[in-house]
């Protein structure tokens, strides 16, 4: 009977090693779209404890060969060692991103990836729009502590989702870390697109108009709105970028009147800076076809309108972009086109590139990815002259 026991928890064991192996080796740049990103996803989100377990794996299958030459032990050791070799490549693109611009890497915190509790402010809901009779939301964390009689610098995030989902609550955990930073931190909800919704004229006047809801409200939040960020990943990174700039161009109309304030920086992590470019690459083009209502042949006044390659050489405000090399949802050659004709036209951009990653890195608080993102962002607002006057000290 324990002979029986110890076979069948060998072989579950043998399993998970082979699954743990295949998902670090579909992270290599190689194969379909849909299963690299699978794998990239698993490595950037758990590399951490992946590659602890595949090596422990891998050396307790060696071991159990070496001991009694069972050939299916040696077979599960090597696989189980080329996934640590697949593991340690992309995670190694990740760091040798960090060491490339002086981010430090808190290596002990990818044993644990996953939001961990920290003390900060919890979020005040407050309606500034409606759409179609619904609410649209925004909800604001004061920072925990700020300079006495200073208005603190704002950071508004507007989420991702292929501009079809997503919530500003998404990045919950990164907003009450900015606010412990001294920051009033805000996620901006917006209305969504579907297959029988077509907003592309609608989100960015209805952001315009949160925008002009914080400035009416600056001293009741505490906020300084001559010192506004904005901050976004994917189809909210495409939003910051577009949005940044028709503020310095005085193109950005707001749906509920007011004066819309001036964006000091933008932040934007792999967006769709083209989005005819988007409509041709098959995995994402069902979002550029809800966003826009169809084809770039068929509207490209709209595909203009809402790509932030059509005003590259426009004003526009000191930007950072990250973006992974190997995404397979947005066009990393269009983001890196897009950086090059913007420095070109002397626009103050800066650019931060992540070997081996694809959409998403920096999805799980502490992977390597949200290590870079937080940093990274702190440290360009702090060259801006952006950062709060008494920041505090807090965890990454």
């Amino acid at each position: 009977m324990r002979g029986m026991l110890g076979r069948i928890l060998r072989g579950v064991g043998y399993l998970i090693l082979l699954i743990c192996a295949a998902a670090a080796l579909l992270s290599l740049p190689r194969g379909g779209i849909e299963w690299r990103y699978a794998g990239q996803i698993v490595v950037a989100f758990i590399g951490g404890p992946l590659l602890v377990v595949l090596i422990a794996g891998a050396g307790l299958a060696f071991w159990r060969w070496r001991r009694t030459r069972d050939r299916l032990a040696l077979a599960v050791s090597i696989a189980a060692g080329l996934g640590v070799t697949a593991c340690a490549f992309t995670m190694g693109g990740h760091i040798a991103a960090a060491q490339r611009h002086d981010i430090s890497i808190d290596y002990a915190r990818l044993l644990w990836p996953g939001p961990l509790r920290y003390d900060g402010p919890e979020p005040e809901r407050f309606t500034y729009d409606r759409f179609e009779g619904e609410p649209v939301e925004m909800v604001v964390y004061r920072p925990t502590r700020s300079a006495s009689g200073k208005k603190a610098p704002v950071l508004v995030y507007v989420h991702g989702g292929g501009w079809m989902g997503g919530d500003a609550s998404a990045r919950h955990g990164d907003l009450q870390w900015f606010a412990r930073q001294g920051y009033i931190a805000i996620g901006v909800n917006y209305s969504l697109s579907s297959s029988k919704r077509h907003l592309w004229d609608v989100v960015q006047p209805q952001v315009a108009c949160a925008l002009s809801f914080i400035g009416k409200n600056s001293d009741r939040f505490g906020a300084d709105p001559q010192r506004m960020v904005l901050f976004g990943e994917s189809a909210g990174g495409n939003l910051v970028l577009n949005i940044g700039g028709m503020t310095h161009r005085g193109a950005l109309p707001s749906r509920c009147g007011g004066s819309v304030p001036r964006i000091a920086a933008t932040v934007s992590i792999y967006p769709p800076v083209d989005l005819v470019a988007l409509y041709g690459h098959a995995p994402s083009r069902h979002f550029a076809v809800a966003y826009t209502g169809g084809s770039p042949r068929q509207f490209p006044a709209r595909y203009a309108a809402v790509s932030p390659l059509t005003d590259v050489a426009a004003p526009a405000p000191p930007t950072l972009i990250l973006t992974g090399l190997d995404d397979s949802l947005v066009p990393v050659r269009d983001i890196l086109g897009y950086v090059r004709r913007a420095k070109a036209a002397g626009q103050p951009i800066e650019l931060i590139t992540v070997p081996r990653a694809g959409h998403g890195f920096d999805g799980i608080p502490g992977s390597i990815g949200h290590q870079i993102v937080r940093k990274a962002t702190m440290a360009f607002l702090k060259r801006q002259g952006l950062a709060p006057a008494h920041p505090t000290t807090s965890k990454p």
